[in-house]
């Protein structure tokens, strides 16, 4: 392989040589990378950090322990991409001096670290952050509505008692079906507990401390954690918690639910944020959604979709030819498989709703400021989703 040509379009010889390697290791630690891309084990870090940087590496946290893993070769034209798009954009603004891109200057603004963890250990990993952030005497939230298994409740039941011990209080907000194991907890200092209806959280955990937001996802063989260092959004969250733990929040029910969604949509004449699209809508609704989809696109919405990976090639039957992903007025990605949920997120002006498909019920929240944080939510999504 001439890999020269790799060099041209900007890439030094270490990232081409660590880039390479990993094309053919698949995911793995770093010892491995080093020893056969021929790389010092002092600088493999920082080249792949820059690979990660260019869109060209990921890594997962499995256990404690970094897996690093190639981009698809696709990626390198994704690169490619952005690198026309700097050098258009510096030759329009050299005379002025613009001090950085467009593109960058807007991605500045939504600027975040995702870390992944999984398993028990990894788990543990990303708790013990908590700990270790907080001082005696500060407070952090949880809501969610997953059911552990036997092991995780011994974990949690370990770790919060570790937490009173450092004095951290917690404020945790199940759903009503969590009372049945969460007596124990209960009985914990620093500890207090609200309960809503089981529709009205998603099928996770979610935690909030400082600046940090842990989404957590688990099922009866494993569990995986996604740490987002992101203000933004851990505030949106934060204010959705407030709302659920105050009650603070419209429902509705329904047919009659779902269409008043949709007009308010087309009454609000903004853009609209889907986060976890999953083809509800057009399923159960085909001549209702042929007709609102045709009143968006003649309104000038704007619909910007987070959709999940099983719609990728659903064909729409109301506009023929077009797939569901593939409509006018329209921007979609595919979010990572962890993130599938039967809830679907609406962002619009002022709105966010939270749309639980297989219970017909929408919960119902107005207040800019959330929006604004949701969308956030929404641009730093975009970033770590597909094509």
């Amino acid at each position: 392989m001439d890999s020269v040509v790799l060099e041209q379009i900007g890439l030094t010889k270490g990232e081409v040589s660590v880039y390479l390697a990993l094309l053919e290791l698949g995911s793995v630690t770093v010892g491995p990378i080093t020893e056969k891309a021929k790389v010092s084990s002092s600088k493999v870090y920082e080249i792949l950090e820059r690979l990660i940087q260019k869109g060209l590496v990921s890594f997962v946290i499995k256990e404690n322990t970094k897996y690093f893993e190639a981009a698809p070769p696709e990626q390198i034209l994704g690169y490619l991409k952005e690198r026309e798009e700097q050098i258009r954009q510096q030759k329009e603004h050299v005379k002025k001096m613009l001090p950085e891109l467009n593109l960058k200057r807007t991605l500045a603004h939504y600027k975040s670290e995702a870390t992944i963890f999984k398993g028990i250990k990894g788990a543990k990993t990303a708790m013990d952050d908590v700990l270790h952030t907080l001082k005696r005497g500060e407070e952090y939230y949880v809501f969610g509505s997953i059911k552990p298994t036997p092991l995780l409740l011994r974990f949690f039941k370990t770790y919060h008692q570790e937490r009173a011990k450092k004095g951290i209080k917690v404020n945790l907000l199940f759903a009503e079906y969590g009372r049945q194991w969460s007596e124990n907890l209960a009985a914990i200092p620093l500890t207090e507990i609200h309960f809503v209806e089981n529709q009205i959280l998603g099928s996770a955990f979610i935690l909030m401390y400082k600046d940090k937001t842990l989404l957590t996802v688990s099922n009866e063989d494993d569990i995986t954690l996604f740490r987002i260092e992101n203000k933004g959004v851990t505030e949106s969250f934060k204010a959705q918690f407030q709302l659920l733990w105050n009650q603070n929040v419209q429902t509705i029910k329904g047919d009659e639910g779902v269409i008043r969604l949709c007009e308010m949509v087309i009454k609000e004449k903004k853009d609209l944020y889907l986060i976890g699209a999953n083809a509800i809508l057009p399923k159960n609704y085909p001549r209702y959604f042929t007709a609102w989809e045709k009143k968006r696109i003649e309104s000038g919405i704007e619909r910007h979709q987070l959709s999940i990976e099983k719609t990728r090639n659903m064909k729409f039957t109301g506009l023929p030819g077009l797939k569901f992903n593939k409509l006018p007025n329209m921007q979609a990605r595919y979010l990572p498989p962890e993130f599938e949920s039967p809830m679907v997120i609406w962002v619009f002006g002022n709105k966010v709703a939270h749309v639980l498909w297989d219970k017909l019920i929408i919960f119902l929240v107005d207040n800019k400021q959330i929006a604004d944080d949701y969308r956030k939510y929404f641009k730093m999504l975009w970033t770590i989703s597909k094509p």
